[in-house]
């Protein structure tokens, strides 16, 4: 047995101030199936194995439902690491039909319930907000160009 086997990677002693402050933490991201959205969950999974759960707001396209958009998604060359280090990720993910152009982000009732329900409390860690999401067009009043 070598020193390496005794260390546990998940100690709070080994973990990096992000990993710490995302332990165990759920996230909403929005435009997650973008360029930006696809960086940023890879990054999130590899670097902070253990967030808890990753909820992606997903347009729904012509006839193709959302699981469909984010398997086909999670398919992409960007995410083949992570499916080698971590084959179970997509677990952690769950698709949440809506549109950002919509009132209430054209989340149905049930899941405005369910993300409303997954907001913690005073004693859990946090909820955090990933807007990835660009403006539908350039004459969007608010596009400012990057």
């Amino acid at each position: 047995m070598t020193f390496s086997d005794t260390v546990n990677p998940n100690s709070p002693e080994n973990l990096t101030p992000t990993q710490k402050f995302f332990f165990g933490s759920k996230m909403l991201v929005t435009g997650g199936t973008g360029f930006i959205g696809h960086v940023l969950l890879e990054k999130l999974l590899t670097a902070c194995p253990n967030i808890s759960k990753i909820y992606l707001i997903i347009r729904r396209k012509k006839d193709t439902d959302i699981e469909v958009r984010l398997d086909r998604m999670l398919e992409d060359v960007v995410f083949s690491k992570l499916r080698v280090q971590c084959p179970d990720f997509r677990d952690k993910i769950v698709a949440v039909e809506g549109d950002m152009q919509l009132p209430d982000l054209g989340l149905n009732p049930s899941d405005r319930l369910l993300l409303r329900n997954e907001m913690p409390n005073e004693h859990e860690n946090v909820f955090t907000f990933f807007p990835c999401t660009l403006p539908a067009s350039n004459s969007d009043p608010q596009h400012t160009g990057l």
